[in-house]
């Protein structure tokens, strides 16, 4: 016996294994480029591993994606202000970051944490970020 599942029962599942393929590829540009430790590696490579599986069991990837992660670029924009640019294998460019001189000669760094569905998940992003930034 088969079942098949209409489309509109596909597209949330869809939509989600898209993103976590999305994210697979950014995993694995940051653990190939980022210089970081064995073991914050392995915590990246978790989330790689995950939207790589789910992504392929579900034919979520496309076969424009290419096979790499794409790149991560630091962009001057002007002489005050810098962006951390992701460039993904599928066309994607997304800001990840940014440093900016303040107006007394200082620099400020602000980091991306993420894109939610709602603002009660951005705010925890955010709080997330900055633990784990401080801690």
């Amino acid at each position: 016996m088969t079942t098949i599942f209409p489309k509109a029962t596909r597209e949330p599942d869809f939509a989600r294994y898209r993103a976590q393929w999305e994210s697979a590829l950014l995993a694995q540009t940051v653990a190939e480029t980022a210089g970081l430790d064995p073991e914050d590696q392995k915590q990246i490579r978790r989330v790689w591993l995950q939207g790589l599986y789910n992504a392929v069991s579900f034919a979520a990837e496309g076969e424009k994606d290419g096979p790499g992660g794409g790149c991560l670029d630091w962009c001057a924009v002007s002489p005050t202000q810098v962006d951390f640019i992701y460039r993904s294998s599928y066309g994607l460019v997304c800001p990840l970051g940014r440093a900016y001189q303040q107006p007394n000669g200082t620099w400020a760094a602000l980091v991306i944490a993420g894109v939610k569905d709602d603002l009660p998940e951005a705010m925890a992003a955010a709080e997330w970020a900055i633990a784990r930034l401080s801690s």
